[in-house]
C-alpha cells in the first residue's frame, strides 16, 4: 500500500519567500492582470479601477508569505480557470438546480467567486485547501467576507486511508457521496501515477453514485506521458499525463471501485505551461496545458 498521507501536499516548491525564482513574476502591470479578472474585482468586488492592481500586488504579497506556490508567484490565482473550461456554460444551470460543486485545491477561492458572479448560489459552493490562511486572503482579496455564502475548509484528501469513512476532523467525510462536481486545477500533476490514481478514488466517494457526477480541471501534462523528478526531492515523481493516459488511468480507477467514467482531455500549448526547468534536466520538452474532464456513466 502506497502511504500517500505521508507525502507533503504541494512538496515541490520550497517554503523560502525568496522573490528571486522563476515561478516570481516581476515588474506587474496593468496587462498582466486579464480583462475576467479585473471585471470581477471592479463589479463583483467593488474595487475602483485604479486601485486594482496596487490591491492585486499587495493581496499577492501576502499569498507569498503563506508559502511561495508558483499560482501565486506568477498570479495565476487571478486566472480564473474554471470560467476558460468548456464545460463552465453547464455549470451553471446544474449549480441554480441544487446540485454542489467542491473546489479542491482552491487557493484564494477565485474559482468560486466567478461561478457566484455567473449566478451560482453560494450555498451550493465549497472549497477545500491545506492552508487555511488562503481563505482568509480571499476574503481581502474579493471583499466579500460579509455576503459570500461558499463553504470553505481546510484538508488533505490524503488523510485517511480509504475505507475508513473518514475521521471527525476530516472535512471532507461530511461531502462523501453528497457531490456532483469536483473542480480540480494544477492539483492532478503533483503527484506520481499511484498517488494519483489513490487521489482519484477519493474524488470518486466524494461524488454522488450516479451517472452524470463530474470531475473537471486542467494540469500540465505533457505529450509523451510519464513520471518527471520532482523539484524538491530527486527520489519522488509526479506523473504528467496525455489524452490516453488519462483515460487509462481512470478505466483502472473504475475497475478498482465499481464504477464507469467517460474521459475527455486535451493538450494545449499555453505561453507559462512549461516546467520552468532547462531541457538538460528531463523537463520542458513536451510540456503542455491538458484541460480535461470525467463524466460518471
Amino acid at each position: 500500500m502506497v502511504h500517500i498521507h505521508e507525502r507533503p501536499l504541494f512538496s515541490e516548491f520550497g517554503g523560502s519567500s525568496d522573490k528571486n525564482v522563476l515561478w516570481f513574476t516581476h515588474d506587474v502591470d496593468d496587462s498582466k492582470i486579464s480583462k475576467p479578472a479585473r471585471e470581477l474585482l471592479q463589479t463583483y468586488s467593488g474595487i475602483p479601477a485604479e486601485e486594482v492592481l496596487p490591491h492585486v500586488l499587495a493581496m499577492r504579497d501576502r499569498g507569498w508569505a503563506i508559502h511561495p506556490y508558483p499560482c501565486i508567484g506568477k498570479l495565476r490565482f487571478l486566472d480564473l480557470s474554471i470560467t476558460q473550461h468548456p464545460l463552465f456554460p453547464t455549470l451553471i444551470p446544474r449549480l441554480q438546480s441544487s446540485q454542489s460543486l467542491l473546489d479542491l485545491g482552491c487557493c484564494v477561492g477565485q474559482d468560486i467567486r466567478a461561478l457566484v458572479a455567473a449566478g451560482a448560489p453560494g450555498h451550493n459552493l465549497y472549497g477545500a485547501d491545506l492552508r487555511p490562511e488562503y481563505f482568509e486572503l480571499g476574503y481581502d482579496l474579493f471583499q466579500d467576507r460579509d455576503r459570500l455564502k461558499a463553504t470553505f475548509f481546510s484538508g488533505n484528501i490524503f488523510a485517511d486511508q480509504e475505507g475508513d469513512e473518514g475521521k471527525a476532523e476530516n472535512g471532507f467525510a461530511p461531502l462523501r457521496g453528497n457531490l456532483d462536481i469536483i473542480h480540480t486545477a494544477s492539483f492532478f500533476h503533483l503527484f506520481c501515477l499511484n498517488e494519483q490514481r489513490a487521489l482519484a478514488r477519493r474524488l470518486v466517494a466524494l461524488l454522488r453514485p450516479v451517472p452524470g457526477s463530474l470531475v473537471i480541471g486542467r494540469q500540465a501534462g505533457n505529450v509523451v506521458a510519464g513520471e518527471m523528478p520532482s523539484r524538491s526531492d530527486p527520489a519522488k515523481t509526479a506523473f504528467r499525463h496525455n489524452e490516453d493516459s488519462w483515460r487509462e488511468m481512470w478505466e483502472v480507477v473504475g475497475r478498482e471501485t465499481g464504477t464507469e467514467w467517460r474521459t475527455e482531455a486535451s493538450l494545449k500549448e499555453v505561453e507559462g505551461w512549461t516546467s520552468g526547468m532547462g531541457k538538460e534536466e528531463g523537463r520542458g520538452v513536451g510540456d503542455r496545458m491538458m484541460v480535461f474532464a470525467v463524466h460518471r456513466v
